[in-house]
C-alpha cells in the first residue's frame, strides 16, 4: 500500500500504468492474506510482483529515461536483495522507472555478484542475458 505514496514520481504513461497494476497486485495480495492466509491463491507464480516475469531486450544506461525496462530491472534489483543499494534506503531509491545513482549502484552490485564484467554500471549484453535468465520466465 505505501506504493502509492511514490506514486507522482510515475511520469511517464506506460511506467505509471505498469506501477500502478503492481501496487493494486500488491495490495490484493495484502488483502489476500489478511482475510484467508491459509487458502491465498498464488496468481505471481514466486514473487509477489506483476513486474516479473518481463524480458529485457535493450542497452540501458544512467541516466535513461524513465521506462518500463528501468522500473522492472529495478524490481528486479530488489528481488536480489540488491535495490536498494546499501546505506539507503526505499525512501531514498524509490523504483521510479529512472536510471539514476541508486539503480546505478544496485546494478554494479548484481554484476560483481554473477561476475558480469566489462558492463560496470550499464545493462549491456551480458546483464541483459543474466537478468532474462533469471526473471523473463522464458527458457534462454
Amino acid at each position: 500500500e505505501y506504493g502509492y505514496i511514490y506514486e507522482q514520481q510515475f511520469q511517464d504513461p506506460q511506467v505509471r500504468s505498469m506501477a500502478l497494476k503492481d501496487m493494486a497486485f500488491q495490495t490484493y495480495l495484502g488483502l489476500q492474506d489478511f482475510f484467508d492466509s491459509n487458502n491465498a491463491i498464488d496468481m505471481s507464480a514466486s514473487y509477489d510482483t506483476l513486474m516479473v516475469p518481463y524480458t529485457w531486450n535493450s542497452q540501458l544506461t544512467d541516466g535513461h529515461a524513465p521506462s518500463q525496462d528501468v522500473l522492472a530491472l529495478q524490481t528486479a534489483l530488489e528481488l536480489e536483495g540488491e535495490y536498494p543499494p546499501q546505506a539507503k534506503s526505499k525512501n531514498d531509491c524509490p523504483r521510479s522507472g529512472s536510471f539514476g545513482p541508486c539503480t546505478k549502484a544496485a546494478l554494479d552490485a548484481f554484476q560483481a555478484k554473477y561476475e558480469i564484467a566489462g558492463e560496470k554500471g550499464v545493462v549491456g549484453e551480458k546483464t541483459i542475458g543474466e537478468l532474462n535468465k533469471l526473471y523473463s520466465g522464458k527458457i534462454i
